[in-house]
């Protein structure tokens, strides 16, 4: 029988910082196991962790912060060829049993969309693209692309002072196009 390694990572626990989760982080990478799952704390009501939040002992990290360090995360951890299980809980029916910390039933598409901006930006911030920026992707990635709630296109439009346009293309899986009236680029995600 072939036994697999997988881990199990709680971003955001009480005296945890930014700088102690990717330290943790790097001990998985080191440990090499084969499969991981992340998942942010989240506060559930008439628990300790309420406890420490209301008595203001506990700050659980916030929607946007957990999924920027869920995705800076999962792409140390897929470059090192670690399988992702989960990034987040699963939808919770009765979501007024929680008193904070970080939850959303997108949570996943959320970390993906985030990756697929830093992607995005690596690309768009090694040339200058000025002015009106046309991004291609595949359409099986253009979800993520767009980002939740278009936020990638908002994003990337502010951080370079451009206007941002991003459609579906006939091209291979984990390709970019980016071109405007001077450039023509082809990256690999």
């Amino acid at each position: 029988m072939n036994a697999r390694l997988g881990w199990q990572l709680m971003p955001g626990l009480p005296g945890e910082s930014e700088e102690s989760f990717f330290s943790t982080i790097r001990k998985t990478l080191g440990s090499k196991p084969d499969m991981i799952r992340i998942y942010p704390t989240v506060v559930f009501k008439n628990t300790e962790l309420e406890k420490m939040l209301l008595e203001k002992k506990y700050q659980p990290l916030s929607l946007e912060k957990g999924v920027s360090m869920t995705a800076r995360a999962l792409i140390q951890l897929r470059e090192a060829g670690i399988e992702i299980l989960r990034a987040g809980l699963r939808s919770i029916k009765d979501e007024s049993r929680i008193a904070g910390g970080c939850y959303h039933p997108q949570f996943r598409y959320m970390v993906e969309s985030e990756i697929m901006r830093i992607n995005m930006d690596g690309i768009l911030s090694n040339h200058l693209f000025p002015e009106k920026v046309l991004i291609k992707v595949p359409p099986s990635l253009l979800q993520y692309a767009l980002g939740f709630r278009k936020t990638n296109i908002r994003r990337l439009s502010k951080e370079g002072d451009r206007t941002v346009l991003i459609k579906p293309a006939d091209i291979p899986e984990n390709t970019i196009i980016v071109e405007n009236r001077s450039y023509l680029l082809r990256g690999i995600l």
